[in-house]
């Protein structure tokens, strides 16, 4: 995490000198105002916030929470996509999570004090009833948020209204009832949790929408292939096997496909990387998949898009067995569950 420590004080100094000692797990840059440690804050404050908010995960503020609120104010704009805000009093006895305590300023927070011996102060319902926020288990379970009403389920879970998790993964929340995805349709709530990567009939009262990042798409083209037509496949791919765009955690192909142009800028406008399986370990597998003497004289095996997504997924299972897409080969496997659990 990216962390900018603010101070105004003196004593905000050595509180930042302290803070940038007691995370090093983090990187954390100090700025001041006549600054006796990091860097010199030398733009009024509001300017400095409104260039934060775009730089960095987390904000501290060794300050009175008035003047937080009052400049920061302004600057917000939804807590799904606002960095966790932090404040503090200059003689570190109390943090205070402020703002996006649910994207990373409560777990900050409890961070924060555990480290400096301070007591940490979090205000979210869920939070201060010991209930799991739909944002916790989004993190805990690496889990994307893809779509739904958060507020509506979280108010649900902080008032104690029937909410229950519906997925297909092994995941079980307390105090939440965990049921399979199947049962979706049938079970009465008053809001729902939904967890799968899969495309799913909603429910018309509040849920969210959560992805695992679990999918492998193994991928092969004809050379020169432009990224348009790459896209056009994975799209084609995704809604054929009936799965989400949200939950592709990578690509993966051979090394010299994965240095193809359109592949690899395919991968970079959908932020995802490109697995690289060296041609050897597809040897070893390629026989468990239908392959063609075409391709194994352009690149010397026989299959790329199945043993690809194979290997990548940690020997998963296939969900989409390789379908020709205009010059582009798309297969799609499910890391296999201990994969999913290492949350890489």
């Amino acid at each position: 995490m990216r962390i900018a420590v603010v101070y105004l004080t003196k004593n905000g100094a050595r509180l930042a000198e302290r803070l940038v000692k007691a995370l090093p797990e983090h990187e954390v840059e100090a700025f001041g105002k006549n600054a006796s440690f990091g860097t010199e804050l030398s733009k009024p404050l509001s300017q400095f916030f409104a260039e934060a908010l775009r730089s960095f995960d987390a904000i501290v503020c060794i300050m009175a929470l008035g003047i937080v609120v009052r400049t920061l104010a302004k600057h917000l704009t939804h807590k799904r996509t606002d960095p966790a805000i932090v404040c503090i009093d200059e003689l570190g006895r109390h943090v205070i999570s402020v703002a996006s305590g649910h994207r990373g300023a409560n777990s900050l927070a409890k961070l924060i004090a555990s480290r400096i011996n301070a007591e940490p102060v979090i205000t979210t319902s869920t939070d201060v009833q010991g209930l799991a926020s739909v944002e916790e288990i989004a993190e805990r379970f690496n889990l994307a948020i893809d779509e739904g009403d958060l507020k509506a389920v979280n108010a649900a879970i902080a008032n104690h209204r029937r909410v229950a998790i519906f997925t297909d993964l092994a995941i079980e929340v307390e105090p939440f009832e965990s049921h399979p995805i199947v049962e979706l349709s049938r079970k009465e709530c008053d809001a729902y949790v939904v967890i799968t990567n899969k495309l799913v009939q909603l429910p018309t009262k509040p849920y969210v929408l959560l992805r695992p990042k679990n999918l492998i798409l193994g991928i092969g083209a004809r050379k020169g292939i432009k990224k348009e037509k790459v896209l056009s496949a994975i799209s084609h791919a995704l809604r054929e096997a009936e799965l989400s765009m949200a939950s592709i955690k990578a690509l993966a192909t051979i090394p010299q496909k994965a240095e193809e142009p359109g592949i690899a800028r395919a991968a970079a406008s959908l932020g995802l990387s490109i697995v690289s399986v060296p041609i050897d370990e597809v040897k070893r597998v390629e026989e468990r998949f239908q392959g063609s003497e075409f391709v194994r004289r352009s690149v010397g095996i026989a299959a790329v898009a199945e043993p690809c997504a194979y290997i990548a997924s940690g020997k998963g299972k296939l969900l989409l067995s390789k379908r020709a897409y205009g010059g582009v080969t798309i297969a799609i496997a499910e890391e296999a569950r201990d994969a999913e659990h290492r949350h890489s």
